[in-house]
């Protein structure tokens, strides 16, 4: 399973939602309306029938919360750390949302401009149940907002971090990131091969 949290238009779900064999089920989370739209008409078009389109935002609470949009570049909207923003959206937590133990693979794609800290914390139980391999974004927006100490403790010593090079690889240069990699020890679904 799949969870794309801040998928925006879908950049991501169509590559992942095509491998079908692969990928049984996509759960996508998008407060954003315009986005909204461009994803629900791509999982029509592409027969995504096997995925999900949550309606909300993720955060650590569920209720509403402030959320900036960007019109620029809605690829930097995201939850409103000030009260500087007018729109309103929903959220939820993935401990809300999924409140089931599964021997199912869990895949969690987190691209939330500065709130995957939150995101993993309203996840606490879920996380702890059914170690998802985690991929969240670590760069200048979200630096601001938490550090990789944070995360490192929220998620315990049963998880090891590691940075997401351009090419793909691995490695433990936490000098320059974007994204990051969340491996859960000991799970015999993710298997680390390689670490530069």
């Amino acid at each position: 399973m799949c969870f794309d949290i801040g998928a925006n238009v879908g950049e991501f779900m169509i590559d992942y939602s095509s491998r079908k064999k692969i990928i049984q089920d996509v759960y996508v989370f998008e407060p954003q309306k315009e986005q909204i739209k461009a994803l629900k008409e791509t999982i029509k078009i592409n027969d995504f029938n096997h995925c999900v389109l949550i309606e909300k935002a993720v955060s650590n609470k569920t209720g509403t919360l402030r959320f900036n949009v960007n019109s620029n570049n809605t690829t930097a909207s995201g939850i409103s750390h000030d009260n500087s923003s007018n729109v309103i959206v929903e959220t939820t937590t993935i401990d809300e949302y999924f409140d089931e133990n599964t021997s199912s693979p869990f895949v969690f794609l987190i691209d939330a401009e500065g709130a995957e800290l939150s995101i993993i914390e309203g996840g606490r139980t879920f996380i702890e149940n059914n170690k998802p391999l985690i991929i969240f974004e670590y760069n200048h927006v979200s630096k601001k907002h938490f550090k990789l100490e944070d995360v490192k403790k929220e998620l315990g010593s049963k998880y090891s971090i590691y940075r997401l090079r351009k090419d793909g690889t691995l490695d433990e240069n936490f000098l320059n990131t974007w994204n990051l990699v969340a491996f859960p020890n000991n799970n015999s679904f993710f298997k680390i091969q390689d670490v530069k």
